[in-house]
């Protein structure tokens, strides 16, 4: 049985809900098509690097499980004013 994406938000929402490691998830594989489908809906982002991969919940994601999105970090204002820079408003 495929868990299902809430039962992937929820769980992620409870570990931090941003920068989770994932090892500390502990997801089998049988969890991955629910993560993937997530990432394409834009509820659950994923940053990898050399050491490790992190989960972090989308402002949309915490809206889905009916959670009030934080507050936006230093990191999402700079990568907005560059994508505005860069790119313009979005129409």
């Amino acid at each position: 049985m495929i868990p299902r994406i809430n039962h992937i938000l929820v769980a992620l929402y409870r570990a931090g809900g941003r920068g989770v490691d994932e090892r500390r998830l502990a997801w089998s594989e049988e969890h991955y098509p629910a993560v993937n489908e997530a990432m394409q809906l834009g509820l659950v982002e994923r940053r990898t690097s050399l050491r490790k991969s992190t989960f972090s919940l989308t402002r949309q994601g915490y809206r889905e499980i009916g959670q009030k999105p934080p507050g936006v970090t230093p990191y999402e204002a700079f990568r907005t004013a560059v994508s505005l820079f860069f790119f313009g408003p979005s129409r």
